[in-house]
């Protein structure tokens, strides 16, 4: 396992993203509930209200928290349920080498200024 995310972090550190497709604020009851063979790579960024479940193709799941941040891989299947309302930013990008990475969550230690950044990009 540390070797996994060892060699994870290493690539996260060379990717270079080579466009952002978009950068939008998904009001709470509204977007897709179902995505398939996702476009592009994305982050999400819930608000500091509202949590939601993340239901892969594969059976596995991820809990996303108030102001957690997570990676959702270009071409995967999942579904969205909300346990608590509230929205999210995404940004969608392409990366130069895509990788292969499984769909992760981070709970940054400065969420305030990093959900300043999501707003920005907005």
């Amino acid at each position: 396992m540390v070797e996994t995310v060892m060699n994870m972090m290493k690539y996260w550190e060379q990717a270079i993203v080579t466009e952002i497709n978009i950068a939008i604020y998904v009001k709470a009851g509204t977007g897709e509930a179902i995505h398939n063979n996702r476009p592009f790579h994305g982050l999400v960024m819930q608000d500091p209200i509202g949590e939601k479940v993340y239901r892969f193709s594969d059976g596995k799941t991820a809990h996303v928290q108030k102001n957690d941040v997570l990676y959702l891989p270009k071409g995967s299947y999942y579904q969205v349920d909300s346990v608590e309302d509230g929205g999210c930013f995404a940004i969608n990008f392409d990366l130069l080498d895509d990788l292969v990475c499984p769909p992760f969550t981070i709970s940054p230690k400065n969420s305030e200024g990093l959900h300043n950044c999501f707003k920005e990009a907005e």
